[in-house]
C-alpha cells in the first residue's frame, strides 16, 4: 500500500463474490482490517453477493479483535449504517452469526 497509494481504490472497485476485506475478517487478521478500515471505512458496510458484510464473517468465527476492529471504522453520520444492524439476504445480523454459532466472546464485545 505504500508502494502504490492507489491500489486499494483499484482492488475496491472491481465486484468480488467477497471482498479483501471480507476475507481478512473471515481469516482473523485483524492488523489488515485496521489497515483497510483506517483508509477506507466505508468498505465495512460494503456487501457481498449474499449481502453480508466483513463483520457478519468476524462475528461468525469468533474473531474478537477483528470485530473490534471492524466496529472501529469511522463511517460517515450521512450514511445512517449501524453494522450491528446490518442484515444479510437470509435476515441475519451479525449478533445472529455471532449467537447461532455460540462465539459467547463476541457477543459480549
Amino acid at each position: 500500500m505504500k508502494a502504490d497509494p492507489e491500489i486499494m481504490e483499484r482492488a475496491f472497485s472491481s465486484h468480488f463474490a467477497d471482498s479483501p476485506l471480507h476475507i481478512a475478517a473471515l481469516y482473523r487478521k485483524a492488523d489488515f482490517v485496521e489497515q483497510i478500515v483506517t483508509r477506507m471505512p466505508s468498505l465495512a458496510t460494503k456487501t457481498n453477493q449474499k449481502g453480508m458484510i466483513p463483520l457478519h464473517f468476524a462475528s461468525s468465527k469468533g474473531h474478537v479483535e477483528t470485530v473490534r476492529e471492524l466496529l472501529k471504522a469511522k463511517l460517515d453520520d450521512d450514511d445512517g449504517v449501524n453494522q450491528c444492524l446490518v442484515k444479510d439476504d437470509e435476515g441475519w445480523s451479525p449478533l445472529h452469526c455471532a449467537s447461532q454459532k455460540g462465539k459467547i466472546r463476541v457477543m459480549e464485545s
